[in-house]
This record gives C-alpha cells, structure tokens and sequence, in this order.
C-alpha cells in the first residue's frame, strides 16, 4: 500500500469516528473493526478497502452501504433494511408516510392494475436500501406513482405509466438532490450527467452541511446547466490536486466542464454570493482555466487565474 493512499484511508476513518460513535448511541450493535490489526476478520469478509460499512441481518444476508458517512444517513439506510420492502399504508396515512425519508416512493394503485404492481415491486427491491417505498391498494381512480424529495421539498409525479422506463425515470428525478455529497456510489453518476460539476471540498462534515444548506436556493438556479455536489476532502484528497487545488487546503470549490477539460479552481470566500459571483465570471469568460500546473493560491476571495479586468 502507498504511502498516500495509506494516509488517505486513515484520514477517511478518522473522519468517520466521530460518525460512528453517534451511530453506536442509537444502534448498540454497531462495532469497529480496525482492519489495520484484525487482518483475518477483514480477509474473511473480503474487505478490498476501508473504511467500510456493513449491515448484517438476522437471516445472515448482508448488505453494503455506500452512501454519505454521516451519522442521518447511515441510521436511515439501517431504518430502511430493518422494516418491509414495501410498506402499505392507508389513503390517510400516505401523507405521513411520504415524509418519513428523505426520498419516498407512493404508488397508488387500481385494484386490477397487476402489471405496475409488479413493476412497483421489482424497482422496490432494487432501491430499497436508499429509497423508502409505499403503497395504497385500492385506488378508487385509476393508478399512480409519486416521488417525494424531502430534502429540497420536491414533488414528482410519472406522467406516462404505461412507459417502460416511466419508473426508472421518476426515481432519478426525484432522488438527484440540488446539492449532492459525493460517494464512490454516486461519482460516475455525476461524471457523465453532462453538466458542469461545481465541488466544494471540505474534511469537516458539520461544514459541508452548512454549504449544502446555504447554496442550495442558488443550485435550484443553476440545475439546468450545473450539478453541485460536496466532497470529504479526507476521503478525497487526490482530487483537489487533480483540480488544481492545494492538497492541505482547509475547504475549496471548483468548477469543471468535462465536456471541455477545463477546469476553474477557486480558494477565498465561499458564501452563495462569492460562487454565484465565480460561476457568473466564468460564464462571461472574465476567468482563465486552469493551466495544470501549480495548484492556485487564495487571493482575498478572487482566484489567482482571473483574467487582468
């Protein structure tokens, strides 16, 4: 093992602790395996890397999780695999219940629709250990399907049932949240969304919850051409070199256009006017790319790479 990546996992389980504790309070069960020391126990489960986090239930399946490690999250994935893959609920209850995650699923369904029942049921399997899901037999009208982004207050609905990606399509929607942390589950998905990929880079997990909140109005602006997402630089640390950022830098954001290649790193002030100020700079060519050389330095919240104004 290299001597970064030896360092990066460690700043990644570091980061994690602090999580992992909260989820020890409300889940006496979970446990720590430091897989530096317990090599046989970590073989044995065939663990490529680390940190790593795993559910394993009372039927001897498990299950891996991928998602953000954040204290919400983790107990939510938990939350979700400990109930039924479907929850069915009554008309009064649905309301409720499609406020009880942060992404939820209601399919309303007409007593003889047999077809989306069954698709229903299949895309319930596959996503029930990110999405919750629910339904409401008996509808008196004919079936339907909505999708409830709790996170940004989003409501989706499929306008063509009858479509064979009508459901897949929904869940996408839905659940692509205006401000993403980005995971290894998630990073190709962002990738190759084609749009533009606005970071900002953080190791304190508190800090990129304020940013998600604070920028969140101006990613609901900017959702046709940008996609804004977080990222733990402990877990991350080779990207802000790749970016053209210092590698001990505290938190920082950048802009990359992977149609193009280019690449606009940004050290200073980082409250929504400063990035709406930086996106629109760039927009209006006021900014050069990065050169690929020498990481850029902080210049009292204006990026050393502007252009002489």
């Amino acid at each position: 093992m290299s001597s970064d990546l030896s360092q990066s996992l460690h700043a990644a389980s570091d980061s994690l602790e602090p999580q992992w504790a909260e989820v020890h309070q409300e889940h006496p069960n979970a446990i720590a395996v430091d897989c530096l020391h317990d090599h046989s126990l970590c073989d044995e489960t065939d663990l490529a890397s680390f940190p790593a986090i795993r559910l394993y239930l009372k039927d001897g399946s498990m299950q891996r999780y991928r998602g953000p490690r954040r204290t919400k999250d983790i107990t939510a994935f938990v939350k979700r695999l400990s109930r039924p893959v479907i929850t069915y609920v009554t008309q009064n209850a649905a309301s409720d219940f499609s406020k009880s995650d942060n992404v939820v699923l209601v399919a309303r369904l007409a007593n003889n629709d047999d077809s989306l029942r069954v698709r229903f049921d299949n895309l319930a399997k596959h996503y029930h250990d990110r999405y919750s899901f629910g339904v409401v037999q008996g509808s008196d009208t004919s079936s339907s399907v909505s999708c409830h982004n709790n996170l940004d207050n989003l409501q989706f609905n499929a306008n063509d049932l009858s479509a064979v990606d009508a459901l897949q399509s929904l869940i996408r929607q839905c659940s692509t949240p205006l401000v993403a942390q980005l995971t290894r589950r998630n990073e190709m998905e962002h990738f190759s969304a084609g749009k533009s990929l606005v970071y900002f880079f953080a190791s304190d997990h508190e800090r990129r919850e304020e940013y998600s909140s604070d920028i969140r109005q101006l990613a609901r602006n900017f959702q046709e051409y940008l996609n804004f997402v977080t990222v733990d630089s402990s877990e991350y640390s080779d990207m802000l070199v790749g970016l053209g950022l210092p590698k001990d830098v505290s938190e920082a954001l950048a802009l990359q256009n992977p149609q193009t290649g280019q690449i606009f790193p940004y050290i200073g002030k980082l409250d929504t006017k400063s990035v709406e100020n930086f996106i629109v700079d760039i927009s209006e060519g006021n900014v050069q790319p990065w050169d690929g050389q020498s990481p850029v330095a902080e210049q009292d919240g204006v990026q050393s790479v502007h252009d002489e104004l």
